[in-house]
């Protein structure tokens, strides 16, 4: 019993797990801060460097996520659509977020994974590089197509939208 309770109070004072993988100069987020580098790392806190106003904070480690290439299917430089729009993935964290650029947005959106549809080539017989037809809008070249059902379209009275949904599009025949 003494072997035990003395396991299990040695167990209560190792690292966590985060303390352990986490090293100066990683590229962290956290929902408070945003997005920095490790500065320094200590038991339970990181000296952490944001990009926001170049700003430095103490942040408890079980706050703190770090940059991977993947979180489910949504990895760095995939092509997706969000309500914001379409845009290419610039950074991906454990805690399920990213960093969206949209396109030809003058800023990152911090975006949550859910809140993406990948880019794929073809959905229900719309594909990237297609002519199509909309009721409202006329004729016009499939840009992209994405996961959820929708494209962004460049139709040919010069106008550009996003998230049409591909059920309104009928594609030319080849």
């Amino acid at each position: 019993m003494k072997t035990r309770n003395f396991l299990l109070c040695m167990i209560a004072f190792l690292p966590s797990l985060a303390w352990a993988e986490l090293h100066k100069d990683d590229r962290v987020t956290t929902e408070r801060f945003g997005t920095g580098y490790v500065q320094e790392v200590y038991s339970t806190t990181a000296w952490v460097r944001f990009d926001s106003g170049n700003s430095y904070y103490n942040v408890n480690i079980s706050d703190i996520f770090k940059a991977t290439s993947c979180y489910a299917s949504i990895c760095v430089n995939t092509h997706a659509t969000s309500n914001q729009g379409p845009g290419v993935v610039q950074e991906v964290f454990e805690n399920g977020t990213t960093m969206f650029q949209i396109v030809n947005g003058p800023r990152y959106w911090n975006m949550p994974v859910v809140a993406l549809a990948r880019a794929v080539s073809c959905y229900a017989g719309i594909c990237q590089g297609r002519r199509v037809m909309n009721y409202n809008y006329g004729p016009g070249q499939v840009v992209e197509v994405y996961e959820n059902a929708t494209a962004w379209v460049n139709f040919d009275r010069g106008v550009s939208y996003f998230n049409v949904p591909t059920q309104a599009l009928d594609p030319a025949r080849e």
